[in-house]
C-alpha cells in the first residue's frame, strides 16, 4: 500500500515538473524567438563626438557662446567630448556595457533606457577605449540568453595632425582622432623626412641669398668700373680739348 502511494506521488511530481518544462518551453517557443532576435538585430550602437566650450580647469560652459573661444584671453577654449549612444531597447532584451579601459560595468533595460534610448559619457579622448556592447533576452522563458555582441572604440586625439607635416596630408597618421595606435617608426620616418625638407630649404635660400649678394657686389662693381671709366674719358676729352685751344692760340 505505501508502496502505490510513494509510485502516485512519484507520478504527481513528475506530471508536474514536465507540465513545468512545456509552459518554460512554451514562452521561448519559435515565435518569441524571433521576437526577441528582432529586437536584439534593431539594437544600434554609435559613436557622437561634440565640442563644447569649456574653461582653462576643464569644466563644460555650455551658457558660454562659442565664438568666445576664439578671443584672445577670454579663458575659454574648445574640448571634445565622446559619447556612446546606445538605441532600440525594449521589454524584450537588455544590454550591457563592458570596457576593460574606462571602469564601467552598465545594464541597461527597458526601465533604464528613455524612449528606448540610452548614453554612456567617454571619459575623455586621451586614450583609444575598446567597449563590449552585448544583448540578450529579456523574456522569461529565454532570459539571460545571449543574441548579438557590438564592439565599440572610441577615439583619440592625435596631436601628430597639428604639426607642420600633416599641412595638407591626408594620411592616417595626420587625422585629428585616431581609433588606431599610430606606428612610430613612421612617424619618426615623417619627422627626419620634415627636418630634412627644413635643411634643405634653409641651405637653398642661403645658397640664394648667397648667389644674390655675390651679384649685387658684382654688379656694385660693374657700376664703379663703368664710373670711373666714363669719368676717365671725360677728364681725357678735357684734357684733349685744353690743348687743342692751347695750340690755337699759339698758330700752331
Amino acid at each position: 500500500m505505501e508502496k502505490l502511494k510513494l509510485k502516485r506521488i512519484m507520478l504527481v511530481v513528475m506530471g508536474s515538473l514536465i507540465l513545468l518544462i512545456n509552459n518554460v518551453n512554451a514562452e521561448c517557443d519559435d515565435k518569441t524567438r524571433l521576437e526577441i532576435n528582432t529586437a536584439a538585430s534593431n539594437v544600434t550602437a554609435d559613436l557622437e563626438m561634440v565640442k563644447k566650450v569649456i574653461d582653462l580647469e576643464g569644466n563644460v560652459h555650455p551658457e558660454i557662446d562659442e565664438q568666445m573661444v576664439h578671443i584672445t584671453g577670454s579663458g575659454y577654449t574648445e574640448g571634445m567630448f565622446a559619447y556612446i549612444n546606445i538605441a532600440n531597447v525594449n521589454d524584450k532584451i537588455f544590454v550591457t556595457l563592458n570596457s576593460d579601459d574606462d571602469p564601467v560595468r552598465e545594464v541597461v533595460d527597458n526601465q533604464k533606457a528613455l524612449d528606448g534610448k540610452w548614453q554612456h559619457a567617454v571619459p575623455d579622448v586621451d586614450m583609444i577605449r575598446s567597449y563590449t556592447i552585448k544583448v540578450y533576452s529579456d523574456v522569461d522563458g529565454c532570459k539571460d540568453e545571449e543574441i548579438r555582441t557590438i564592439n565599440l572604440k572610441t577615439p583619440m586625439y592625435n596631436f601628430y595632425s597639428g604639426s607642420r607635416f600633416c599641412e595638407n596630408n591626408d594620411a592616417y597618421y595626420c587625422q585629428e582622432y585616431i581609433t588606431t595606435p599610430i606606428d612610430m617608426d613612421v612617424v619618426n620616418l615623417m619627422w627626419e623626412k620634415e627636418n630634412e625638407q627644413k635643411n634643405n630649404e634653409e641651405s637653398t635660400t642661403q645658397e640664394n641669398n648667397n648667389t644674390k649678394m655675390i651679384l649685387t657686389y658684382v654688379g656694385i662693381g660693374l657700376v664703379i668700373i663703368l664710373v670711373i671709366g666714363i669719368f676717365f674719358i671725360i677728364i681725357r676729352r678735357l684734357i684733349i680739348k685744353h690743348k687743342d685751344k692751347k695750340y690755337m692760340e699759339m698758330g700752331i
